[in-house]
């Protein structure tokens, strides 16, 4: 089975040696619960195609499809009690014990839906939407917290990863039409975002900015969409590295594994034509890595 687009990763409690990995597929509007037993990515810095991997690679994998939605699925993350928070096309839903429980929902043109998020560490979700044909400047960026869903950045197009500096003071975003990473001010307690400005912008042709996570030394890596690989910036923007991979369209990355050391990776095979596709086995596959440098726990949602 080809997984699609989008995956947050988080490591298993009480599992030691074992990577638990959200993956969603928005085409099927699924969230699958992928487990990886059997120790961790191979420690050599190789890419392993998790769903193709081989006995030598001392991985094994099972995939439990656990929640089926009716609605097109951006992104997910976890909240304090272990529960299912989704964006899934003009709603948030909070999913538990197959029960689904309505936060939020946008109100915007029905054509506009959730995209990419994350938490910060106060517990607040941040989530894009885009337009479903990708058309620019219909987007917004959104924040939830207790005081409910408002709608904080506007217009944004094809609105995507998020994250936050190691001491949480500056917010990393992308917004993939743009071809750009924008760094803000980020005010911890309260949420607010000030002096937004361009940290990475791609060469034309270069690929689109999908999605992105820092590591424990404060670097960025972005996937970087049609453009056959994912790359490391520093925090000044420079780029120090990149792992470059057999599929086009890698949507995003994140750090899982006992030790947050294995970069995962997942891709997609999106409106790629047949001979694209048999010049690309692997897309639509998850990827792991070793890097060399380990990730941070997701921060997980509270809104109370």
């Amino acid at each position: 089975m080809r997984l699609r687009l989008e995956a947050h990763v988080h490591t298993a409690d009480g599992l030691a040696g074992t990577l638990a990995d959200v993956v969603i597929d928005p085409v099927k509007k699924t969230v699958t619960h992928v487990v990886v037993r059997a120790g961790d990515p191979d420690p050599t810095a190789r890419l392993v195609p998790l769903q193709l991997v081989a006995a030598e690679d001392a991985l094994s994998c099972t995939k439990e499809e656990f929640e089926q939605l009716d609605s097109t699925v951006g992104c997910v993350v976890l909240d304090e009690s272990g529960a299912i928070v989704a964006a899934a096309g003009t709603r948030i839903l909070r999913i538990s014990d197959g029960e689904a429980e309505l936060l939020a929902v946008t109100g915007d043109d029905p054509d506009i839906r959730f995209n990419d998020g994350a938490c910060d560490a106060r517990g607040r979700l941040w989530v894009g939407t885009m337009a479903d044909d990708e058309g620019p400047g219909r987007g917004s960026l959104y924040r939830l917290d207790e005081r409910g869903l408002e709608k904080v950045l506007s217009p944004v197009s094809i609105s995507n990863g998020i994250d936050w500096s190691l001491d949480g003071r500056t917010m990393y975003y992308a917004d993939s039409t743009d071809l750009r990473v924008y760094a803000f001010d980020f005010d911890v307690e309260t949420g607010q975002l000030a002096t937004q400005r361009t940290f990475i912008e791609l060469d034309e042709g270069e690929g689109f900015p999908d999605g992105l996570t820092v590591d424990a030394e404060g670097c960025v890596w972005l996937a970087i969409w049609d453009g056959w690989r994912v790359r490391r910036y520093g925090p000044d923007g420079e780029i120090l590295g990149e792992f470059q991979l057999p599929v086009a369209r890698p949507t995003s990355c994140a750090f899982g594994g006992s030790d947050l050391g294995a970069l995962l990776i997942t891709s997609a095979y999106t409106r790629l034509d047949e001979a694209e596709l048999a010049a690309q086995p692997d897309a639509g596959a998850v990827f792991a890595v070793r890097p060399g440098v380990g990730g941070r726990p997701a921060n997980r949602f509270r809104n109370a």
